[in-house]
């Protein structure tokens, strides 16, 4: 069974491929599949969308949320064409690396709470007041929690007037303009992780799939 498969996905990626060369003329109009998450989803992928749709109006986009491991799982089975996921650095020789950007992760806190505008806050203070954190699968805040766990430490997960935050800096850089929230200063404190977009290595690349990763590096 297992030779069989590697002789039929063979196969069918040399059909795709021919199929693919035949059309080469013809407007984009197949499906894209892409998984991602939540935060990628809300702030940077609505625009690359836009402008997408604008250029593509014929293609059919699907978008898939869930954890990285769970998309890595789904890119494997052949669920999805491509994810762009926030996490560790994936050395994986199944995934082809299309990008990768380095993003920081940060405590953040309203404009108006009494950590914002201070300097190098120590880390114990901050950890002493209540936090609003995303779901314990998201990667940085898996993160975070391993980190703080060998610090033998931990975050107080209240929700109150007071409360704070820890996401990659691109999730607030939209409030951060606006005032309403602020990346504070943490002293001896940096993590960072890595906006990825990747596709399987047996996954023929589709036109469509080709557009979207050029919307990307441009």
């Amino acid at each position: 069974g297992e030779l069989f498969f590697e002789h039929a996905n063979t196969i069918m990626q040399e059909l795709a491929q021919a199929r693919e060369t035949l059309s080469r003329d013809r407007k984009l109009h197949g499906t894209l599949r892409i998984g991602t998450i939540e935060s990628i989803c809300t702030v940077l992928l609505p625009q690359v969308m836009k402008q997408y749709h604008t250029l593509y109006p014929e293609v059919n986009v699907r978008i898939t949320l869930d954890s990285p491991e769970i998309l890595l799982n789904s890119l494997t089975n052949g669920t999805l064409d491509l994810v762009y996921i926030l996490d560790q650095q994936i050395h994986d020789e199944r995934f082809i690396k299309v990008l990768e950007t380095p993003e920081e992760a940060v405590f953040t806190a309203s404009s108006s709470n009494p950590f914002t505008g201070r300097q190098q806050i120590p880390l114990d203070e901050i950890l002493s007041h209540p936090f609003i954190l995303t779901e314990r699968n998201a990667s940085y805040r898996l993160m975070l929690d391993r980190y703080l766990a060998a610090r033998e430490q931990a975050i107080l997960l209240l929700i109150g007037s007071s409360s704070l935050s820890f996401l990659p800096s691109f999730a607030i850089a939209p409030e951060e303009k606006k005032g309403l929230l602020c990346a504070l200063d943490v002293d001896q404190f940096h993590m960072q992780v890595w906006r990825q977009v990747l596709h399987h290595k047996d996954k023929w690349v589709t036109r469509e799939m080709e557009a979207f990763f050029q919307l990307l590096r441009s």
